[in-house]
């Protein structure tokens, strides 16, 4: 099935840690992203829907902090039907920094941190295929990291609307780095998210609604993590950046 994807894919430098990896689509039709290493470079990979009439835009966010460590943790797929889950449980000593999700199929509805922060949990969405045989789950990643005198907190956007192209924004307090973001849509539909930079260059996540949807379903969610070092005597800061494909191809 490598043939049906469409791939955009940005690469990180070997001395930056890859913290998150998101893509923006102007259509629900999207397969998702994953994080994959390549002669010993962490890859970015965002994926494009069969037949999708839009392309996809892969964002990788880069963070350097002396003493940070991480690892990438996959888990899934989940089984193939709606609001099944499958989830990648960070070490102790870690905690998830950021979280995607995968599916061969655009039939998934994102990915959150479940509610100790300890794990990121992917969720298939209903099946966009009545073929039996074209549903295949959601793959799950992690980015499980610790860092010394390191404190993050989640901050998670309104839902947006229900009508396609309708965003929400959320941003993180003052003192706050933006490391990552996730978006998660209980009913699917979801166009992704993009962190941007605003006015006076302080990131801000959005989340995008990519299909109009019914009264009374649910819109799309977006989360940062946001983290800060609190020792006095802490020595660094934490440096972020982004590395963004300015579209993938369409088909």
């Amino acid at each position: 099935m490598w043939g049906f994807w469409d791939l955009d894919r940005r690469e990180s430098e070997n001395k930056d840690l890859v913290r998150g990896v998101n893509l923006t689509a102007k259509l629900n039709k999207r397969q998702g992203e994953k994080l994959e290493m390549k002669d010993g470079v962490l890859q970015c990979k965002a994926y494009n829907g069969g037949n999708s009439s839009a392309g996809v835009r892969a964002q990788a966010r880069c963070c350097r902090l002396s003493g940070l460590t991480c690892e990438y943790r996959v888990a899934g797929p989940s089984l193939p039907f709606e609001g099944a889950q499958a989830e990648a449980t960070c070490p102790s000593n870690t905690q998830p920094f950021g979280c995607s999700s995968h599916s061969r199929y655009p039939d998934m509805d994102g990915t959150y941190q479940d509610v100790n922060a300890s794990s990121c949990v992917a969720q298939s969405g209903h099946p966009a295929l009545a073929d039996p045989a074209a549903r295949s789950g959601s793959v799950v990643f992690a980015s499980c990291c610790s860092g010394p005198s390191l404190n993050c907190i989640r901050v998670t956007s309104q839902e947006t609307g229900l009508v396609r192209g309708d965003q929400q924004q959320v941003t993180c307090p003052s003192s706050y780095v933006m490391v990552s973001c996730a978006y998660f849509a209980p009913n699917g539909k979801s166009g992704g998210a993009s962190i941007v930079r605003d006015v006076i260059g302080k990131g801000v996540l959005r989340g995008i609604m990519g299909a109009s949807m019914n009264t009374g379903s649910s819109g799309v969610t977006a989360t940062a993590t946001c983290c800060k070092m609190i020792a006095v005597n802490a020595v660094g800061f934490v440096l972020c950046f982004m590395i963004m494909h300015l579209n993938g191809a369409n088909f």
